[in-house]
């Protein structure tokens, strides 16, 4: 099967779903064959479009078949990891550093 590729240029923004994501979330694990699992997802919004979502509770990543998606999921798969952390610490009322980015 082959993949559409991104534009070079895409808009991409990781982010946790909304209330109006679930039919793509849906739309997307029944494209994967799979039942949608509870809870919350992290997705990867390509220019406007939901193209890959990881659950926050952990599990397999969802993603669009026909879209060249590989490059998101481990990004996915680090703010999931992150956002988990920094809720935990929160549980057990301790603070975690905040990531900083440098530039290359």
């Amino acid at each position: 099967m082959e993949h559409e590729p991104l534009r070079a240029h895409s808009l991409v923004s990781l982010r946790l779903d909304r209330g109006g994501d679930g039919w793509r979330l849906r739309e997307l694990a029944l494209l994967e064959g799979r039942q949608l699992s509870e809870g919350r997802y992290v997705v990867a919004d390509v220019d406007g479009s939901i193209l890959a979502a990881v659950p926050l509770s952990r599990g397999a990543a969802l993603a669009d078949p026909f879209v060249s998606t590989a490059h998101l999921v481990p990004l996915l798969e680090l703010r999931a990891a992150r956002i988990r952390d920094v809720e935990l610490g929160l549980l057990r009322g301790r603070r975690l550093p905040r990531l900083r980015l440098r530039r290359v």
